[in-house]
């Protein structure tokens, strides 16, 4: 399994990985997992081996999206990836987002099958990087291209990516494997719980958000929302989880009015261990993302959690989310401001779409769910694999 990428961190893809290395140990399956060398080491099934590239010089962090240390990291993955191929007789690759491109020189010189677990596309990633964003991301595309016709099956992390591979290859070849809820809801404690315990003490409902701070979550536009607010404004009290610091110190300076008026509360970051803590305690999540086509991990954690979502009507969510399941707006402050006074304002509204988006996840999106789909793809390579030819 090539996952290029710091393991174990509490961030969506790292965790997916360890749920498929488990998944597939569980099934009896042995397993080299593949991994930078930052992270942490952690308990995983014993016919798990997890295998570190050597340390990079300077290397020491790694932000998300593409960077210049991924790229340092990802030449000694491959060389890494390389000698392991040599010196053992595996039977498949499994390699996760930008793996593949180690896994498709691996076809070429070991003829090795592999999967490609498409996580995101790269070339989406990279398209607005000022400078050589347009053309690496015409590079970028020609590989994942390669990349769906040369595997043996694709696993496709939302329905756009399905339909992004369906372009090179056959339906049959491909399988939508969605995230799934990282926590459980479980009672506040600590900071969470009193923080909440104010804000209800105050006569308000809480909306949460949880994530990191990039202008693509949207949150400058969940904030600016609130400064719409109106009468809602006194009864609800936004609490932004996220990080880094300094970005949080940033919007906490130009969101000030908002903070004194009791309307916003920055409460810095938290853990994905106490992500449940949140979902539990709070009344309303937010997920104001402006731009993207993959779905947030932390979306079925939201809905699982059978509080109401404010979500915008942009393909992230509405690949997995009807109207039925959340209340869906455009992605603009204006109507954040009016879904959001309309979930505090009708409670009857908020507890049918909590019950709604809870049961979606139940049937569609649970961590069981997750490990059926991937063992049924692999006992359909298995059999693909064992026929003469």
């Amino acid at each position: 399994m090539l996952a290029p990428q710091p393991f174990f961190i509490e961030r969506g893809t790292p965790i997916a990985v360890r749920a498929a290395a488990e998944t597939l140990a569980n099934a009896g399956h042995r397993v080299d997992l593949l991994v930078y060398h930052l992270g942490e080491d952690i308990d995983l099934p014993e016919n798990v081996r997890l295998i570190r590239i050597p340390p990079v010089l300077g290397v020491k962090q790694m932000r998300p999206g593409p960077t210049v240390s991924k790229l340092r990291c990802l030449v000694g993955f491959h060389r890494t990836a390389s000698r392991l191929a040599k010196r053992n007789e595996y039977d498949l690759v499994h390699a996760v987002e930008d793996g593949v491109f180690v896994a498709l020189r691996l076809q070429k010189k070991l003829g090795l099958p592999f999967v490609y677990d498409m996580d995101s596309l790269m070339s989406e990633q990279v398209a607005e990087k000022p400078g050589v964003g347009r053309a690496a991301a015409a590079v970028f595309a020609v590989l994942e291209t390669a990349a769906v016709r040369n595997a043996i099956h694709c696993l496709c992390v939302c329905p756009h990516l399905k339909d992004v591979a369906k372009r090179d290859a056959p339906d049959e070849h491909l399988t939508v494997l969605t995230d799934f809820p990282l926590v459980d809801p479980t009672p506040a404690t600590g900071d969470v719980a009193e923080r909440v315990g104010r804000a209800h003490d105050d006569g308000r409902l809480v909306a949460a958000y949880v994530g990191n701070l990039e202008p693509y979550q949207g949150v400058g536009d969940m904030l600016d929302a609130a400064r719409r607010l109106g009468d809602a404004g006194d009864r609800v009290r936004l609490h932004i989880y996220g990080g880094p610091s300094e970005t949080m110190d940033a919007m906490r300076a130009e969101y000030t009015d908002l903070v004194d008026a009791g309307v916003v509360e920055f409460c810095g970051s938290i853990p994905v261990s106490r992500l449940g803590e949140v979902l539990h305690s709070s009344d309303i999540l937010l997920s104001p993302r402006k731009v993207g086509t993959n779905t947030p991990m932390k979306l079925y954690g939201y809905l699982a959690s059978g509080k109401p979502v404010l979500a915008t009507s942009i393909l992230s969510h509405t690949q997995v989310l009807e109207d039925t399941h959340a209340e869906l707006v455009d992605p603009n402050p204006r109507a954040l401001a009016e879904g959001l006074a309309r979930l505090v304002g009708d409670e009857p509204r908020r507890r049918r779409l909590g019950q709604a988006g809870a049961r979606l996840v139940e049937q569609k999106h649970s961590r069981a769910a997750f490990e059926r789909t991937l063992t049924g793809v692999y006992r359909a390579i298995a059999h693909a694999l064992s026929k003469p030819g």
